[in-house]
């Protein structure tokens, strides 16, 4: 029983470790978000519709150029036609694999061979 608690602590010490490693904040990706939107952190260019003395001060709206080129980027992507593959990474299905490559392998240079004698006895 004593082990098993030991294990069970142990494997829960684990993954708070890997959730706390893994799980953080992305500024950089809620900032890409927000260019892609239209949205502008205010404080970042707070500076330009400040007045300083000078005049009036100025609202500066934020104008969306991503956008147009992101959704230009996905549509190329979505015309690619997609070559699903099946793979599997048990011993087993390696093995037989690599006896398939060794089997090619060695018909392509049996056949290379083949042809060489047969051109060199003509």
């Amino acid at each position: 029983m004593a082990a098993a608690k030991r294990n069970n602590d142990y494997i829960i010490e684990n993954i708070d470790k890997a959730i706390n490693e893994l799980v953080y904040n992305k500024f950089k990706m809620q900032k890409a978000y927000n260019y892609y939107n239209g949205r502008r952190d205010p404080e970042q260019f707070r500076y330009l519709e400040e007045n300083f003395g000078i005049g009036n001060p100025t609202s500066v709206e934020f104008t969306p150029l991503v956008k147009k080129h992101v959704d230009a980027l996905i549509g190329e992507y979505l015309d690619i036609p997609m070559m699903p593959k099946i793979s599997c990474k048990d011993k087993n299905t390696i093995s037989y694999i690599d006896r398939d490559k060794q089997v090619a392998i060695s018909k392509a240079i049996f056949d290379y061979y083949k042809l060489k004698l047969n051109n060199d006895t003509l």
